[in-house]
């Protein structure tokens, strides 16, 4: 694939816009796109099927319970759970006060806020 600038821009622009680069390449050779829940090529806009290829489907969304638990977690499980939950917790607040890019702290913030709402479903 020979790479046009306007070609860098279009990919640059979907990853702004939060799309995922896949490890799968279009027809034309340029990675694809996961946006919104297709699957596209930024440069000759492929989104038919045979250029998509050996593109994985996207998976059905399913619910912290049934991602993590196949089965109800024992006492001492949901214990050792909420132990790791906690020392994470605190490493990343640890490391956020060395931080000094702001999208890392976010990121990092973002982190313990999920990490705090995973132990509040526990108990």
């Amino acid at each position: 694939m020979k790479t046009e600038e306007g070609d860098i821009k279009k990919i640059g622009r979907l990853l702004e816009m939060g799309a995922t680069m896949l490890a799968s390449h279009c027809q034309c050779g340029a990675p694809m796109f996961r946006y919104r829940g297709q699957i596209i090529c930024p440069v000759c806009e492929a989104k038919k099927p045979e250029a998509l290829e050996g593109v994985p489907k996207e998976k059905k969304p399913r619910g912290v319970k049934e991602a993590v638990l196949e089965r109800e977690p024992s006492p001492g499980e949901v214990k050792a759970i909420e132990k790791y939950l906690i020392e994470k917790i605190i490493k990343i607040g640890e490391d956020m006060e060395r931080e000094t890019d702001l999208s890392r702290v976010r990121d990092q913030m973002e982190c313990i806020e999920i990490g705090i709402r995973i132990l509040k479903q526990l108990e």
